[in-house]
């Protein structure tokens, strides 16, 4: 290890291709191929350096800060990595050792005024020095030492080596080892098993396979009419980018801070989508272009094993809307979560890829496919913006300004009186005072979002005359036993047979089967629709049958997802829901939102089971007709098997079965469901499992129905495949137990 030293500058290590062979080579990533290339054709641009500044205090010094700093550059390997362009591409090279000679500046004989000054010329400095591509690190560091136990560290990284998930590891495991140290003890540091040149193997494997071929399908479609959106400039774009850009930033105070929050846990938004959506209506207002395209970065980190590895695993996706689109309501919220999800789930094809499909001859006066990005953040080092262990603690200060990567780039950041709006503008290219008026019309969106209401639930339409849907289906709705004195069942249904169910309940209380099938308002033309939009219409049709509650619902599959979400937005309204049903019904996102690993594994195993399941009843002649692939998609992806599928039985009776009529539906709220959050619920659920509902790890037993369910939960096995729950047997089980479960709730029948 190095000693410290006072000098301001330190020559810097390079690493060439004939150096020895105690380096571990890896391959780089497109992405690290492309930082080196964009390094290496302007190497005075800070562009790529990510500049951080963090207030320490506790029990520390300069060799202090240089000893953990040299613990953690042992400890991972991209710390002390370099990269050789070889004949075969980009290569990282790592090197056994390579200890940081720390930059030690001591302020503590300034007056606080010019300490500060001081401060800042160094970090400023720090900020816009550019690494040389053929640096063996890209890590350096600067510890500007105030009064004892205090001091602040500078650190800059290249985007080759690290992304803001990397800082936040490097921050949390660097104040752990300061704060063993100054007890006299080593840092408890879990191992690292993986490294980002284990991940750089990986990621080239599996961008070989076939596994990335429907996220660059996604891409290829989405990109494929796309036009590059830019906010209007004040001056001509130069040739070559420029290099001076302002941070300017504007306070949404704290009261609208929580009103916005409060409309995301009313209405199952995130405040990224929120946030979002505000700032795509802000820049429409702004431009008169047909499509407003934003980029933003997204963490490629959906397994626990990526979680620790300290490298660049951003991605960039871009989300693009139509004018036509954008609307200044909470629908427009729940698209723009719609899009970003779909952007997100194919966030795997590098962003390296989206350029060569898009801009296959990129113009060196701008960023590659977008001009403006969107960044919203708590913080990099954990819950606030303070980090502490022991008596050692770190602040995370406002860092000094690199070189900008886009036109404007907007971002949110939580602080403690409230968020933080800001937008780095090129001054090349915008005045101050436009960059001002943009964060002003930010700022009034999302005011007037956290203001919205949700439209009312139930409404009759205009003059009071019903809609052709709502009449479509109400006509179609079967009453059992109408006469019945208990509160009614309403089951939305598609294909099943509820007789034997409501037969159960004949002298308890009214079933009552919603075809939801027969009339549909929204349909996939409809722009924008989302799955709560359905459940708004969802709640029309059960106000129309019975206006007031006490309300039980429920559904089977994908529709008992729908019957919770009409239960949610009846509850809202402040409507009585005395029980939601599930019956075989995942919750939405629950699939979704699993690493992608997991994804693939549950996806290979549900495509077993169906298909033995399948086969099995047809061998048994319980099936006369093979059912479409519906969301499991497993007859339509058996390609040959296809030929052994005897002819005619696809029809019955000459012509399609209700259930082929029918599925169109399911599949259509099955597509819908992917991009679906539910929000949290409060009420009573009853969930059914059939014997074909899998158990696993990748099979939860409530089908991930914990992360929205906060009132009381009932689970209970019903010994019938998925398809016959509703047939005698099932019935018989699920209409005891519902008669028990109702009559706990005091909802016996009168009389009884």
């Amino acid at each position: 290890m190095s000693s410290p030293s006072a000098s301001s500058s330190y020559p810097i290590d390079v690493l060439s291709a004939d150096d020895d062979s105690a380096f571990a080579t890896f391959p780089a990533t497109l992405s690290q191929a492309r930082y080196y290339a964009d390094q290496r054709a302007d190497p005075t641009t800070s562009r790529m350096n990510l500049a951080f500044r963090l207030k320490i205090t506790g029990d520390v010094d300069g060799p202090a800060v240089e000893a953990a700093l040299n613990h953690l550059i042992a400890r991972h390997e991209v710390l002390r990595t370099g990269f050789v362009d070889g004949g075969a591409g980009l290569v990282q090279r790592v090197a056994p050792h390579h200890p940081l000679r720390l930059e030690i500046r001591d302020l503590s004989g300034l007056s606080a005024a010019a300490a500060a000054q001081e401060a800042a010329s160094i970090g400023r400095r720090e900020a816009k020095t550019p690494f040389p591509v053929s640096a063996q690190s890209y890590l350096r560091a600067v510890w500007l030492a105030g009064p004892p136990g205090s001091g602040e560290l500078l650190l800059t990284l290249h985007t080759l080596i690290c992304d803001g998930w990397s800082f936040g590891i490097l921050v949390r495991e660097l104040i752990d080892v300061l704060a063993a140290g100054a007890a006299g003890q080593t840092a408890a540091l879990a191992p690292v098993d993986l490294h980002h040149g284990d991940y750089a193997l990986w990621k080239a494997e599996f961008l070989e396979s076939d596994a990335i071929a429907p996220s660059r399908d996604y891409w290829r479609e989405t990109l494929g009419r796309h036009q590059r959106f830019e906010v209007p400039t004040d001056f001509p774009r130069p040739r070559v980018r420029g290099r001076n850009s302002v941070i300017r930033s504007t306070l949404l105070d704290g009261e609208t801070s929580e009103r916005l929050e409060g409309v995301t846990r009313r209405h199952g938004f995130t405040l990224f989508a929120l946030a979002f959506a505000a700032l795509n209506i802000a820049l429409a207002k702004d431009s008169d272009a047909r499509d407003i395209g934003l980029g933003m970065q997204v963490s490629a980190r959906d397994q626990e094993e990526l979680e620790s590895i300290i490298g660049p695993l951003a991605n960039s996706v871009v989300v693009s809307f139509n004018r036509s689109e954008i609307r200044g309501d909470l629908d427009f919220v729940g698209l723009c979560a719609a899009k970003a999800h779909d952007a997100i789930t194919h966030a795997q094809l590098p962003f390296e890829d989206v350029i060569a499909l898009v801009e296959p001859s990129p113009d060196p006066g701008r960023p590659p496919v977008y001009s403006v990005n969107f960044t919203i953040q708590n913080s990099f080092v954990g819950q606030g913006d303070e980090l502490r262990n022991g008596g050692v603690s770190a602040v995370l200060l406002t860092s000094y300004d690199t070189d900008h990567l886009y036109d404007l780039s907007f971002f949110m950041v939580r602080r403690d009186e409230g968020w933080r709006l800001s937008c780095d503008g090129d001054l090349a290219l915008y005045k101050v005072e436009t960059i001002d008026r943009l964060l002003e019309a930010w700022h009034s969106a999302l005011v007037d979002l956290s203001q919205a209401k949700a439209p009312a639930l139930g409404a009759i339409g205009p003059d009071g005359a019903e809609d052709d849907w709502l009449e479509a289906v109400k006509g179609n709705v079967i009453h059992y036993h109408p006469e019945a004195p208990g509160v009614p069942i309403i089951v939305f249904n598609n294909t099943s047979i509820l007789f034997p169910l409501a037969q159960h309940f004949a002298s308890e209380r009214p079933v009552i089967d919603v075809p939801m099938s027969e009339g549909v308002r929204r349909t996939e033309d409809s722009a924008g629709v989302t799955f709560s939009d359905v459940g708004a219409d969802a709640v029309r049709i059960v106000r129309s049958i019975q206006p007031q509650g006490p309300y039980i619902l429920m559904g089977l599959c994908v529709l008992g997802s729908l019957a919770q979400e009409a239960a949610r937005q009846l509850m809202e309204a402040g409507e009585q829901v005395e029980l939601v049903i599930l019956n075989d019904s995942w919750m939405p996102g629950y699939r979704e939102t699993m690493p992608w690993r997991d994804r693939i594994l549950r996806r290979l195993q549900l495509r077993f089971h169906y298909l033995g399941r399948d086969l099995e009843r047809l061998r048994r002649g319980e099936i006369a007709l093979l059912r479409d692939p519906g969301p499991h998609e497993v007859w339509a992806r058996l390609g040959p098997w296809s030929v052994v599928i005897r002819p005619g039985w696809g029809k019955e009776d000459g012509g399609e079965s209700v259930a082929q009529k029918n599925r169109w539906y399911t599949d259509y709220l099955n597509r819908l469901q992917v991009t679906h959050r539910p929000a949290e619920y409060a009420g009573d659920v009853q969930i059914f499992r059939s014997r074909e509902a899998r158990r696993g790890r990748l099979f939860a037993e409530d089908f991930g129905w914990s992360r929205a369910l906060r009132g009381r939960v009932w689970i209970d096995p019903v010994p019938t495949a998925h398809d016959y729950m509703f047939r005698p047997e099932g019935a018989k089980i699920i209409g005891r137990i519902l008669s028990e479960r109702l009559a706990q709730r005091g909802l016996r029948p009168s009389g009884s």
